[in-house]
C-alpha cells in the first residue's frame, strides 16, 4: 500500500493521539474557544459602532430591537471593523498554541513553526499565493466572465489595503495553525497521512459552510484548497509557506482585484473588478472566485506539479499495513501472538532449526525425515569438535562421577 512519507517533525510528537472523530470535535473546539477569546478584541469596535449608528440608538431609546434589522447592521460593518475582526483572529492562534503546548505536550515545531529558514519560506508563499490566484483571475479575464471595471491608488484606499494586509496576514496563519498545524499532524498519529490530509481538508472545507452564496462547487474548491495546503505543508515541512500562500491568497482576493473573499462584501482594492452575468459557473458569483472553475482549474494544475514534485522527491513510499500502532504483519515480528515462523525462532511447537539447517538438540525420536534410524550420534551439534567430546556428550569419566556413562561437563566452560 502506497502513502505519504511523514515528515520527521510530525513523527517524533510522543504522545499516541486520539481516535480521528474525538480530534475533529477537539478541533471545533479550539476553534470555538479560539473565536471567542478573539472577541474580546472584536466586541468592544462592534459596540462603538453600533452605539454610533442613528439606526441603533432610535432602537434601544424606544425599546423596540429590530433583529433583522440589527443583522443588516452587523453584514454591513465598516471597513475598519472587518479589520478588526481579522486582527481578532489571534485568539485563535494563541489557543492552538496553549492547547499543543501544556494539553498535548507538544513542541511549537511540531505545529511546523520552525524557525530555520522561515523568512525565506514566507517569501516564498506569498510568491506562491499571488501567482496562483493571479493564475485563476486570469482565466476569469481570458473567457471574459470579468472586466477589470477602473483603479484606485487614493490615500484612504491605500490606508486600508495596508490594514487588511496586517489583516489577512494573522486570520490566515491562524487557520493553517488549526486545520494543518493541529489537526494534520494530530490525525497523523492514528490515522495513514493520505486519511489525515482527505480528514483535515474537509474539516477546513466545513468551517466555510455558514459563508454568504456558498454553492457545492465552492465546497469542492475549498476542498482542494485545503488538500494543496496540506501537501504543501507536509512537502515544504514548516507552516511559514502555507500561512503565506493563505493570507496573500486572500489579499490578493479581496485587496489587489476586488473580488468578494469567501462571501465577504467587496472590500477597498487597487483595482475594481466586474463580475459578468450569466458566468457565475466560472467567477463565482455572489461567492467570490473560490465559487468558480477557474480557481478549481487553478488549483488542478497547482496540485499536478505539486504532486510530480513530491514524486520525484521520494513522498510516496510503500506502507505496510496496519494502523500505525501494531508492527506490520510482514516484519520480523509476526503478529504480535505467534513467534513468526519464518525467523530463526520456529513456530513455537517444534524446536528451530539452526542457520545450517541441523538441530541444536537431539532427536529423541531417532528417525530422520524420511523415517529412517539415524546413526547413534546423529541429531546433536558438532560445535567444530569431535560428537564424542561435546560438552553436549563428554568422554566417559571426565569432569564425571566415577561408573556414570552420560552427564554434563561444566568445567568445560570456565576458561
Amino acid at each position: 500500500m502506497r502513502d505519504i512519507r511523514k515528515p520527521e517533525f510530525m513523527a517524533n510528537i510522543s504522545s499516541k493521539g486520539h481516535q480521528p472523530i474525538l480530534e475533529i470535535l477537539i478541533a471545533l473546539a479550539v476553534f470555538f474557544v479560539g473565536s471567542m477569546l478573539g472577541s474580546f478584541v472584536q466586541m468592544p469596535a462592534l459596540m462603538v459602532y453600533l452605539l454610533g449608528n442613528r439606526e441603533y440608538q432610535e432602537m434601544v431609546f424606544s425599546g423596540r430591537m429590530n433583529i433583522e434589522k440589527v443583522m443588516d447592521l452587523l453584514q454591513n460593518v465598516p471597513q475598519w471593523i472587518t479589520i478588526v475582526l481579522l486582527v481578532g483572529e489571534l485568539g485563535l492562534i494563541l489557543v492552538v498554541f496553549l492547547y499543543c503546548r501544556f494539553l498535548e505536550k507538544r513542541k511549537l515545531s511540531t505545529l511546523g513553526f520552525r524557525k530555520k529558514g522561515c523568512v525565506l519560506s514566507y517569501l516564498k508563499g506569498m510568491l506562491l499565493g499571488s501567482l496562483l490566484f493571479g493564475a485563476a483571475y486570469l482565466v476569469c479575464f481570458i473567457c471574459g466572465s470579468l472586466t477589470v471595471g477602473g483603479m484606485d491608488f487614493s490615500g484612504e484606499t491605500l490606508l486600508y489595503v495596508a490594514g487588511f494586509f496586517l489583516g489577512y496576514l494573522i486570520q490566515g496563519m491562524a487557520e493553517e495553525a488549526l486545520c494543518r498545524g493541529y489537526l494534520l499532524v494530530s490525525l497523523s498519529r492514528r490515522c495513514s497521512m493520505t486519511l489525515s490530509v482527505v480528514l483535515s481538508s474537509l474539516f477546513f472545507s466545513m468551517l466555510h459552510g455558514m459563508n454568504w452564496g456558498i454553492t457545492l462547487l465552492a465546497y469542492v474548491n475549498l476542498f482542494l484548497f485545503g488538500v494543496f495546503m496540506a501537501l504543501l505543508f507536509i512537502r515544504c515541512e514548516n507552516i511559514w509557506i502555507v500561512g503565506a500562500v493563505h493570507s496573500v491568497w486572500n489579499f490578493a482576493q479581496g485587496n489587489l482585484f476586488g473580488v468578494q473573499v469567501s462571501g465577504m462584501k467587496t472590500q477597498p482594492s487597487l483595482l475594481h473588478s466586474k463580475m459578468a452575468e450569466g458566468w457565475e459557473f466560472v467567477n463565482g458569483g455572489a461567492f467570490g472566485m473560490e465559487g468558480g472553475i477557474a480557481v478549481t482549474l487553478a488549483l488542478g494544475a497547482a496540485l499536478g506539479i505539486l504532486l510530480f514534485s513530491m514524486k520525484k522527491h521520494g513522498y510516496f513510499v510503500e506502507v505496510a499495513p496496519g494502523d500505525g500502532n501494531q508492527p506490520p504483519r510482514d516484519n520480523h515480528w509476526g503478529d504480535g501472538n505467534q513467534p513468526p515462523r519464518d525467523n530463526q525462532r520456529g513456530n513455537g511447537n517444534q524446536p528451530p532449526k539452526n542457520i545450517s539447517g541441523g538441530f541444536p538438540f537431539r532427536n529423541v525420536s531417532g528417525l530422520d525425515e524420511e523415517g529412517k534410524r539415524q546413526p547413534e550420534n546423529a541429531g546433536y551439534e558438532n560445535m567444530g569438535l569431535n560428537p564424542e567430546e561435546t560438552p553436549w556428550r563428554p568422554k566417559e569419566g571426565e569432569g564425571m562421577e566415577q561408573g556414570a556413562a552420560t552427564g554434563f561437563d561444566q568445567s568445560y566452560f570456565k576458561d
